[in-house]
């Protein structure tokens, strides 16, 4: 049975997979094996992520381009497939508002799991909501974007168990603002 592209890309261990893909401007990782995503995400337990590589490989995301065999196992390298991605891409208008609110939902959920299993916020288990009204024009937001994504990447090409380092969770949404939404603009 096909499951849901969204629904499968929205899990946060096959999102940070796919993004090891997507956002880094190396050809290294372009593509990647199966064990270079274990190494890159040694923060989850290796079966975990075997069985979220399978998970996007069944689902179409993941493309296997080639195999090999590494001492009498086989080595896969794997790729993102982009024409799943076009086909997000080109989806209806009509569908984004069930897209940001199932993707609202996940993040729900995470906090929603969180505190059910703490009885309070850890130690070093920084969290909060913020939102923020920038005027921007064009130029500048693209700039705004442009630096913003070149910090993030800076950080996210840490390697995970190094130096106490341990994931921390950031989810940003950009939304049009609230004068367009009451004008119905």
């Amino acid at each position: 049975m096909a499951r849901d592209i969204v629904e499968v890309m929205l899990n946060p261990i096959r999102l940070r997979i796919i993004q090891l893909f997507s956002t880094v401007k190396s050809e290294t990782r372009e593509h990647m094996t199966a064990n270079g995503i274990c190494e890159l995400l040694s923060d989850i337990p290796r079966t975990t992520l075997y069985r979220h590589i399978n998970i996007l490989i069944e689902a179409g995301i993941i493309d296997v381009v080639s195999e090999r065999k590494v001492r009498g196992s086989v080595e896969r390298t794997l790729a993102l497939n982009m024409t799943e991605f076009e086909k997000l891409r080109d989806n209806n208008v009509k569908d984004v508002p069930q897209l940001a609110f199932r993707y609202l939902m996940t993040l729900y959920g995470k906090f929603e799991k969180y505190f059910r299993t703490h009885d309070r916020i850890e130690k070093g288990d920084t969290m909060f909501f913020t939102s923020s009204i920038m005027m921007l024009n064009d130029k500048e937001f693209e700039s705004f974007l442009t630096e913003f994504n070149e910090l993030i990447e800076k950080y996210r090409s840490n390697k995970s168990a190094t130096e106490g380092r341990r994931p921390r969770d950031i989810s940003i949404i950009c939304a049009p603002p609230y004068d367009k939404i009451k004008e119905g603009k």
